[in-house]
């Protein structure tokens, strides 16, 4: 049927009809493309942002740790994990290289001492308690762990 007409279409016809599917299917690429393109950047965004609120926690998780525990010298954070089963995220530090600590997270946007989780070991954790509001963490070296390129 399709066939028959063509037979009947000048060549004219046959050109106007295959320009039409071009520009057609030019169009849907363009919004496929477009739509990918939006989500993509979207993604990035949403990634930056949570980069941002990263460094914000381990800003104030350093900040926590500092103003009550003695003697902070340096605070070395692990990679801050999310867990999907609790929705929180959790980090690990090691503060003057042999105090382990590990904190769970609610939500990154609210930090204090009441929504945060602290765990360390008693046996091995020698840092003393000692609230000292006036600390900052601008006296102490915050590092990152590196992570194995293998």
């Amino acid at each position: 049927m399709i066939k028959q007409l063509i037979r009947n279409m000048s060549i004219e016809e046959v050109l106007i009809v295959k320009k039409k599917r071009c520009w057609l299917f030019s169009l849907v690429a363009i919004l496929i493309l477009g739509i990918g393109g939006g989500y993509y950047m979207n993604k990035d965004q949403e990634k930056k942002e949570q980069q941002q609120q990263l460094a914000i926690a381990e800003k104030k998780i350093a900040l926590y740790v500092v103003q009550n525990y003695s003697n902070v010298k340096s605070i070395k954070f692990s990679t801050f994990k999310f867990n999907k089963q609790t929705g929180s995220w959790h980090v690990a530090t090691k503060i003057n290289h042999d105090n382990l600590m590990t904190f769970s997270l609610e939500n990154l946007n609210d930090i204090s001492e009441e929504t945060i989780g602290i765990r360390y070991n008693l046996k091995t954790f020698n840092l003393k308690k000692k609230k000292d509001t006036t600390k900052n963490i601008n006296d102490i070296k915050i590092l990152k762990e590196e992570l194995d390129a293998n």
